[in-house]
């Protein structure tokens, strides 16, 4: 198909709709899934996270038989499809078409050549993501989102309403100041303690049914959390014994999980957190790569569930809010 049929036939649509509003979401053991309704009437299952990247499952793109093609991105071949259309008032916005000039040229580049749509995945959608797809940070980009974890919505704002104290987050800049990436980094104050890391709406796991009987707590097994490194949680261990903690929680992994009693974020201390451990090169490493400066960690839904907020990406802030 061409590229003129892609741009002007379910795009054009989806761009008319894309002025802001309540989407169709679901929170999901403090996850959230968005579930737009296509024309077709079929309800799709997209998870949002904020710290990964947006991808379609190739099932979906071949089920709903969905217009796709392959395009060159940073010199590989990427297998590229545009959204289905959606019922009126049950839609979610496209990918941005194009960005602006406060973001770095390659990145700019990525935006026009996909031109509203999101890669398709190679293979099967990444364990404890079934659905239709991931919508990451590149998709989250560039807009001003209200995400309401106390009331269970999603909000995508178009236009910047919300007030009162900012709590910056910081992106990952070229020489120039233009953003390269849009993973944001946040602090926390954990014991008296700053630790910088990764703002992740899909940091998840899946406990082993063993594990999931233990804890007892009206929660899915494959559930949100927050991630910390191997080390960290061997520290905290060893100086809070007293902490609840839980070993080889996971079928496909060696990691264990810690019940931090408190977290302070912004003006604002809660708890407890469940902290699930993740290999220390694989955050302090592979993932801060995305990041301007090395993390510890990522915050996810065991932390997150307890607020409302608001994320404005070109501004570069969250405000944070607790109140009923």
């Amino acid at each position: 198909m061409s590229i003129i049929l892609l741009c002007c036939g379910a795009l054009s649509t989806l761009y008319a709709q894309e002025a802001g509003g309540e989407l169709p979401s679901r929170f999901v053991g403090d996850r959230i899934v968005l579930q737009p309704v296509t024309k077709g009437g079929d309800t799709l299952k997209f998870y949002m996270a904020s710290g990964g990247l947006s991808m379609l499952s190739p099932a979906t793109v071949n089920r709903l038989e969905l217009p796709n093609e392959k395009i060159n991105i940073s010199n590989s071949k990427t297998r590229v499809s545009s959204l289905p259309e959606f019922k009126k008032g049950s839609w979610i916005p496209s990918l941005p078409a194009h960005v602006s000039s406060s973001e770095a040229r390659l990145l700019q580049e990525r935006y026009s050549r996909l031109n509203g749509r999101l890669p398709v995945a190679s293979s099967d959608m990444p364990k404890n993501y079934t659905g239709e797809g991931i919508l990451g940070q590149d998709w989250l980009a560039t807009r001003i989102w209200t995400f309401d974890y106390q009331n269970q919505k999603v909000v995508f704002q178009d236009s910047n309403r919300s007030t009162g104290p900012k709590t910056p987050v910081y992106f990952k800049h070229d020489s120039e100041g233009r953003h390269k990436m849009h993973f944001p980094r946040i602090q926390v104050e954990i014991v008296g303690e700053t630790f910088d890391m990764l703002l992740s709406t899909g940091a998840a796991l899946a406990l082993k049914e063993t594990v999931h009987e233990a804890l007892d707590d009206g929660m899915p097994r494959v559930r949100g959390t927050s991630y910390i490194t191997r080390s960290q949680f061997e520290e905290w261990h060893f100086s809070h014994p007293e902490w609840i903690i839980y070993e080889d929680i996971e079928e496909d992994r060696s990691s264990n999980m810690i019940r931090v009693p408190e977290v302070t974020i912004a003006d604002h201390t809660v708890g407890p957190v469940w902290f699930t451990t993740r290999p220390d090169n694989i955050l302090l490493e592979k993932l801060s790569k995305y990041t301007d400066k090395k993390v510890a960690g990522a915050l996810g839904g065991s932390l997150l569930k307890y607020f409302r907020f608001t994320i404005n990406y070109p501004g570069e802030y969250v405000l944070f809010d607790r109140s009923e």
